[in-house]
């Protein structure tokens, strides 16, 4: 994937922090709960070239439909079931079929009655039929048909959300620093209309104004939550009530400080966070940032060898049929790795690469089909 074309990078009103890693090594656990230990800081200058072989066998293209009423100039979010892929641009959500034919548009933005100013985040419930839209601090809820169902207000701003595997909606809460003494709540576990179910306390406090953290890792697997907290070297797998260690980072010295003050920064060149985390039953894809200089990285942990890896070029070289580069934008049953590429990207590499016979003749079909002005291409990669 092209990541600088594809990617939409949020406004925060926060440095981001990237967390430049290339090896990595395993630590026998005193803790059987917890699955890895993560020596971060070790040789995380290097940078490697993976194939994409190494995380999937097959590569299938789903171009969407373009057309005036679903016209995608670039995609924030990508979602997809076994009969529908939900795309959305931060402004519009649209609903396709798995062959990439236009559907309907869910909701629309604006002031009105069931409409949304932005979509900061959304998640599909299969089960009951409903999309979930986040927007501002408030959640709307609409049909596959694209209607308007409900709609109810949060008490807490957030940008992220998830769907669990008992249909309710997870969220993650900016961990604002705060003089109180009461420690605030980073996660809230809701049902379907809005009633709190469970509250989450951030286990650290912090109290220094002028950076506010709004995204962190959070995401579903194996059917269970997962998320790390800002300031905490702990990604944790939430199960039952407990909060379970399942990844534990270590990088001292480059670790960026958790509660420094605004005057602080400035001489915090060169220190890394963790923005976001996906896992699939192989592997971890870890995604960081950097202020000072700002940039992005990419980075891969194998858990069946306990290696880790910061990408060249922030992505998988694409081995298998001589396409665009490759990084998951979402996972889908732990195992489907989705991607995003821009037509216009797409065919301009396949144009410039040295035919092979690794350039399959799906690919070759389907460059002939698009246009530079195309809509993006759904990338699925299968294990």
């Amino acid at each position: 994937m092209a990541t600088t074309q594809i990617m939409r990078i949020p406004c925060l009103v926060m440095l981001g922090f990237i967390f430049l890693l290339s090896t990595c090594r395993y630590v026998k656990q005193e803790n059987p709960t917890l699955l890895y230990n993560v020596d971060a800081e070790k040789d995380f200058d290097k940078l490697s070239i993976i194939p994409l072989s190494a995380i999937g066998s097959k590569l299938e293209y789903v171009p969407l439909e373009t057309d005036s009423a679903c016209l995608l100039h670039s995609i924030s979010k990508v979602s997809l079931t076994d009969s529908f892929l939900f795309v959305s641009d931060n402004n519009r959500l649209l609903l396709f079929d798995r062959k990439g034919k236009f559907i309907n548009q869910v909701g629309s933005q604006g002031r009105g009655p069931g409409e949304y100013n932005r979509i900061l985040a959304f998640t599909n419930d299969v089960k009951n039929r409903e999309i979930y839209l986040l927007s501002d601090r408030k959640i709307h809820v609409y049909d596959f048909k694209g209607q308007f169902i409900r709609e109810f207000n949060l008490t807490f701003p957030s940008q992220q959300m998830l769907l669990t595997e008992n249909n309710d909606l997870i969220l993650h809460s900016y961990n604002f620093p705060q003089a109180s003494e009461k420690p605030p709540y980073s996660w809230y576990i809701i049902d379907r209309y809005g009633k709190t179910l469970k509250a989450l306390p951030n286990t650290l406090k912090r109290s220094n104004g002028g950076i506010t953290i709004i995204f962190t890792p959070l995401y579903i697997f194996s059917g269970k939550i997962h998320f790390m907290e800002f300031g905490i070297d702990t990604l944790y797998c939430y199960h039952n009530g407990t909060k379970i260690p399942h990844v534990i980072f270590q990088y001292d010295e480059v670790k960026f400080p958790p509660d420094p003050t605004i005057d602080e920064v400035p001489g915090l060149q060169g220190k890394i966070w963790i923005n976001s985390v996906l896992e699939s039953e192989s592997s971890l894809y870890i995604q960081t940032w950097s202020a000072i200089p700002y940039s992005i990285s990419n980075c891969f942990f194998d858990k069946t060898t306990l290696t880790f890896h910061r990408l060249t070029e922030n992505s998988f070289t694409n081995d298998i049929d001589g396409g665009e580069s490759f990084w998951p934008m979402s996972i889908l049953n732990d195992s489907l790795l989705v991607d995003v590429v821009d037509a216009y990207d797409l065919i301009k590499s396949y144009n410039e690469q040295v035919k092979s016979a690794k350039q399959s003749d799906q690919l070759a079909n389907l460059i002939i089909s698009l246009t530079e002005t195309s809509n993006p291409v759904i990338v699925i990669l299968y294990p």
